[in-house]
C-alpha cells in the first residue's frame, strides 16, 4: 500500500525545473504552465520600490531629528552646568542607557554583561560626579592665590 502511495505521488510530481514565485517577475503564467498569484507586476515592483525609498528617507529624516533633539538638550545641560564634563558625561550616558531600551523594546537585541558592567561604572561615575559639592568662589580663589 505504501508503494503504491509513493507511486501515485511520482507520476503527479511536476516536470520541469522548480519554480520560486519569488523570482518570477512578469505576470502570467508559471513555468509549469499554471496561473501563479504571487508573480510581481511592474505595477507592484514600483510600489515596492516607492515604499523603500519613502522608508530609507523617513529613517534618514528621524536620525536627523532624534541627533537634533539631543544636541537640544546637551546645549541646556552645558548652560545650567558647572562644567562642560558634567553635561558631556551625562549625555553620552544617557544615550547609552536610552539606546539599549530602545533596542531591547523595538527590535528585542540582548547586550552582552560585560556592556551593562561598563554602563554600570559609567552611571557610578556620573553619580559621583553630580554628588560631589561645587567649589565655591571664595574656594577658588583662595587656591589661585597659593
Amino acid at each position: 500500500m505504501k508503494k503504491g502511495l509513493a507511486q501515485r505521488e511520482a507520476n503527479s510530481a511536476p516536470s520541469g525545473p522548480p519554480h520560486n514565485s519569488l523570482t518570477q517577475d512578469t505576470a502570467g503564467e508559471t513555468p509549469r504552465g499554471r496561473w501563479c498569484l504571487s508573480t510581481i507586476t511592474p505595477r507592484d515592483r514600483f510600489t515596492r520600490d516607492v515604499l523603500h525609498v519613502v522608508l530609507r528617507v523617513g529613517c534618514v529624516g528621524l536620525v536627523f531629528a532624534c541627533n537634533a533633539v539631543m544636541w537640544t538638550f546637551f546645549a541646556k545641560a552645558l548652560h545650567y552646568s558647572s562644567s562642560s564634563a558634567t553635561a558631556t558625561v551625562t549625555t553620552t550616558a544617557s544615550n547609552f542607557v536610552s539606546s539599549a531600551f530602545l533596542g531591547k523594546l523595538l527590535f528585542g537585541e540582548t547586550r552582552a554583561l560585560l556592556w551593562w558592567i561598563g554602563i554600570s561604572v559609567t552611571l557610578c561615575g556620573l553619580l559621583l560626579l553630580h554628588t560631589a559639592s561645587p567649589q565655591t568662589e571664595q574656594q577658588h580663589s583662595v587656591k589661585k592665590d597659593k
